[in-house]
């Protein structure tokens, strides 16, 4: 009876050999069901290991893709910051409308910025001052270890009183994890803040923030005095960090921290899939109404699902 049962146990589809590169949790529950059991659930692996196989060319193929539109669609985007900056006037002469002196499309980046919820809430009454001088917003796609899920945002500036910069940049270096891409780390331009302008207070926060997150000081030990506490959009050039040593958070702040990190890359992503390519629909307020509308079906279906 003994070898029998012996017999069992080896007779599996999988072998030794291929167990030992099994999850052990996994391995445990398998060597747990019954034997017949046990031989359709690793064919049911096989298939999915099949199915993976394919998903993983989709993957590869549907990148591809992405690249070759990407090459297609900056023709429009150049041409977008040509009319919105003013550089072509070709347009308004050939109406023979007259313009006023008014050049390009004024504050175009802020109005679209302003429309989208998660970036307008951000935006102060000082950073609006400095948006107006936004000319244009792009990102590019970076080739990093294999993968090109990372990716770079610019946010290019005509001249300005407010800092020195002509681009600040906004990069996301990602990883693969098992085909599906996970933020490593954000990065963000030290702006280069010009003496005594509108966006001081942004500067500040900016700091802030970054000591907060490396949990080196609490906000209102690193604020100054008389000095109003103020969030800024241009925060956002300071992506929170992990600290070296995690140890020092506890679990409250260890759960912010996570938070913002999610919320740092989900407006990075909003920034790249829905401000730049619709970036007209933002600033006319079209965009605005579909997220309206889609927000209005998510609650229907919420209070569909309580009745």
């Amino acid at each position: 009876m003994a070898n029998a049962a012996a017999n069992d146990e080896s007779s599996s589809p999988q072998g030794d050999s291929e167990m030992m590169d099994v999850d052990p949790r996994v391995a445990e529950f398998l060597q747990g069901l019954p034997k017949t059991v046990r031989v359709r659930v690793e064919e049911l692996q096989k298939l999915q290991e099949e199915h993976d196989e394919v998903e993983e060319k989709f993957r590869e193929e549907l990148a591809a893709l992405e690249r070759k539109y990407e090459k297609l669609y900056e023709p429009f985007y150049v041409k977008r910051e040509a009319i919105v900056s003013g550089e072509a006037a070709a347009a308004v002469a050939e109406t023979g409308a007259d313009d006023g002196g008014v050049k390009g499309v004024p504050d175009f980046w802020l109005t679209v910025f302003k429309n989208h919820d998660d970036l307008g809430r951000r935006i102060t009454t000082r950073d609006e001052e400095a948006l107006k001088h936004l000319k244009d917003v792009r990102c590019s796609r970076l080739q990093e270890d294999g993968n090109d899920a990372s990716f770079k945002l610019e946010f290019v500036f005509a001249p300005n009183p407010f800092f020195s910069n002509e681009i600040l940049t906004k990069t996301y270096h990602m990883d693969d994890d098992d085909g599906e891409p996970v933020l490593d780390k954000a990065v963000g331009t030290t702006i280069e803040w010009k003496k005594d302008n509108l966006c001081q207070a942004a500067k500040s926060a900016a700091v802030r923030k970054s000591a907060r997150t490396n949990g080196e000081e609490k906000p209102s030990e690193a604020k100054g005095d008389g000095e109003e506490d103020c969030d800024s959009f241009f925060t956002f050039f300071t992506p929170p960090e992990i600290p070296e040593d995690e140890d020092k958070l506890d679990d409250v702040e260890m759960e912010e921290l996570h938070q913002d990190l999610e919320d740092d890359y989900e407006l990075g992503i909003s920034i790249k899939e829905q401000i730049i390519p619709h970036a007209v629909a933002w600033y006319t307020g079209e965009a605005v109404d579909d997220e309206d509308e889609d927000d209005e079906d998510d609650e229907d279906e919420d209070d569909e699902a309580e009745q």
